[in-house]
């Protein structure tokens, strides 16, 4: 029989997402890859609370690279950089880069 214990750990660990995102009008044409990496930005905004990363105007942003978002995504690089291209032409996401260098220095989640 297969394992049907569902207090197994890996239940435990449950992700919000703005339900918005599957049946709002806005968001039909979106790709379920840039949805799922929206939801877990949304739900990394208690991380960026914690750690108190705000601008100057006081809206909270995100301080990670493509690295740490690929590995946060658990995607390849290249997939990572379309999903995020993908969620700033569709306004889900601002981010503001060194454009010398193409580093993220801030990444912005827009509210749906």
């Amino acid at each position: 029989m297969k394992n049907t214990n569902h207090e197994d750990p890996l239940r435990k660990w449950k992700m919000e997402f703005p339900a918005t995102l599957i049946y709002g009008e806005k968001y039909k044409k979106v790709s379920s890859d840039a949805k799922i990496a929206y939801i877990i930005l949304f739900n990394y905004l208690n991380k960026a609370r914690k750690e108190n990363w705000r601008d100057d105007k006081g809206h909270l942003f995100f301080k990670f690279n493509y690295g740490e978002l690929s590995d946060l995504f658990n995607w390849p690089l290249n997939k990572t950089k379309v999903v995020l291209y993908e969620l700033e032409i569709e306004d889900m996401i601002e981010i503001v880069s060194d454009p010398s260098f193409g580093v993220i220095q801030r990444l912005y989640l827009v509210t749906p």
